[in-house]
């Protein structure tokens, strides 16, 4: 019998900062609201909010996010909030990383990497298609839509933290939302100064791959540094002190449930870190990117063996393998028989 180490551990219930959830309290209060009444309507004890490192629930930062953009009456309230987010977060570990790395490509990896520290309701991530690259917002759960104003303010907080790190370099080349186009757009022409589309499959916003080379001025690599420690520290209070390799191991187990090929690019993607900053990691916990990848291969490969129904060609498909062969090859070297051979065995002694 043939035992692995257990793939991670389950992922916590979606939640918010207090500082994000006091941030937008800052914001609503600016525009004229008074926030006790509607704070009291959602459940939200503002006392909670004063506990360093307090987190809120998803459903109760998104029922406070509806009541402010109801009593806002503002029809582009998630543009203006997002607009204005920058002046509140201030010396935030998040923003605070960003503006010392060397470059914006550095800075964005950094935010998507740290981003649960102010929210782990949606997740980002940035790929690079050619000339442009893509800054995709997904919600945590697939097939869940974003409210309109949720998806508008990150991009606008995207689109206004690019130009802040470039000194107004940056540019978007396109912008995509998910959602119905507006009556009016008018505001979202000036927020993002170039073309918009609407009932697109995904939130994203398009820039050209080459500004993600663009140096940020003023950035400290010592203070970097010592930011990382920080945020890192942050991180593993939050999420619990996972191995670097607990974290691969999960991101290839859930390319492989999409369909994907679980690339090492992709993978380092995935956790907003450089690929060769991943593999270093890995090395540092004595494993490589490609022995998790045949740990895992391996594991899926012997319970889909034990089922009759999954043929071997669907199994080296399911596995990432651009053909059967591969496959064959790789479950021999794992286990020194071929495929057929090791489910003929399980069957004939189940």
């Amino acid at each position: 019998m043939v035992t692995r180490k257990p793939m991670g551990k389950t992922r916590a219930a979606a939640t918010a900062s207090s500082d994000l959830t006091v941030i937008l309290l800052r914001y609503a209060s600016g525009v004229g609201l008074e926030i006790e009444g509607f704070c009291k309507k959602v459940g939200l004890d503002l006392s909670t909010l004063e506990e360093q490192g307090a987190r809120i629930s998803a459903d109760t930062f998104n029922a406070l996010w509806e009541e402010v953009v109801l009593r806002s009456g503002d029809r582009d309230f998630g543009l203006h909030f997002g607009e204005a987010a920058h002046a509140f977060f201030g010396g935030h570990i998040l923003f605070s990383v960003m503006m010392n790395c060397p470059t914006v490509g550095d800075a964005l990896e950094k935010f998507f990497r740290y981003h649960g520290l102010m929210a782990d309701i949606h997740k980002m991530q940035i790929t690079r298609e050619g000339t442009y690259a893509s800054v995709r917002l997904q919600p945590l759960r697939p097939g869940v839509e974003l409210h309109r104003h949720h998806s508008e303010a990150v991009l606008s907080i995207v689109v206004t933290m690019l130009r802040r790190l470039s000194e107004n370099r940056i540019a978007p080349v396109e912008v995509r939302f998910a959602h119905p186009e507006p009556p009016d757009v008018t505001e979202h022409e000036r927020v993002f100064r170039s073309p918009l589309l609407f009932r697109q499959p995904g939130n994203q916003m398009i820039i050209r791959e080459k500004d993600l080379a663009l140096p940020i001025l003023m950035a400290s690599p010592d203070l970097l540094e010592t930011l990382e420690r920080f945020a890192d520290e942050r991180v593993q209070d939050l999420y619990g002190r996972d191995s670097w390799a607990d974290r691969v191991t999960r991101s290839i187990g859930q390319m492989l449930s999409r369909g994907e090929r679980p690339g090492v690019e992709s993978a380092a993607q995935g956790l907003a870190v450089s690929t060769r900053h991943l593999q270093s990691r890995l090395k540092a916990e004595g494993v490589t990117y490609q022995k998790l990848l045949d740990r895992i291969r391996e594991e899926m490969a012997l319970r889909y063996l034990g089922k009759p129904e999954v043929t071997i060609c669907d199994i080296a498909f399911l596995l990432g393998f651009s053909e059967q062969s591969a496959f064959n090859h790789a479950f021999r070297r794992w286990t020194g028989a071929t495929p057929g051979e090791y489910r003929k065995t399980i069957l004939r002694n189940p």
